[in-house]
């Protein structure tokens, strides 16, 4: 029967019927199509912005960190320097403390001297 009914209608109605169909077919799912991509656009344009937004952080921190490692490193330098000074310093103190040392034991070994030959020269007038 619908052979039948298909042979009586005019070819060009039923071309007209598979065009219209294949209009709107073509149209819902280029329908679906811009409704997928602005899904994905919308998706992928947050992402980006969240990450962006994550770098831009990381970024910021790593400069801090940057920075502080810097500042660190000029710390430690100076630091460094300072104990070289007192280092030299040190050895000054030392090198002073010895020739100090050294004059103090030759004055010592001469008042010792002095002090017997007094004793000496005391005991020999004892004696006379």
């Amino acid at each position: 029967m619908e052979v039948d009914a298909l042979k009586s209608q005019d070819p060009s109605k039923i071309m007209a019927e598979i065009w219209a169909q294949y209009d709107e077919l073509a149209w819902k799912n280029r329908e679906e199509l811009d409704k997928y991509w602005t899904h994905l656009i919308e998706q992928t344009t947050t992402i980006v912005t969240t990450q962006s937004t994550e770098v831009e952080a990381a970024e910021m921190t790593l400069t801090k960190l940057r920075h502080t490692v810097q500042s660190l490193e000029i710390d430690l330098d100076s630091m460094r320097n300072t104990k070289i000074s007192l280092e030299n310093s040190l050895r000054e103190v030392e090198a002073c403390y010895t020739l100090q040392m050294k004059q103090l034991n030759t004055i010592l070994l001469h008042l010792e001297s002095e002090l017997a030959q007094t004793w000496a020269e005391g005991q020999h007038q004892a004696q006379e």
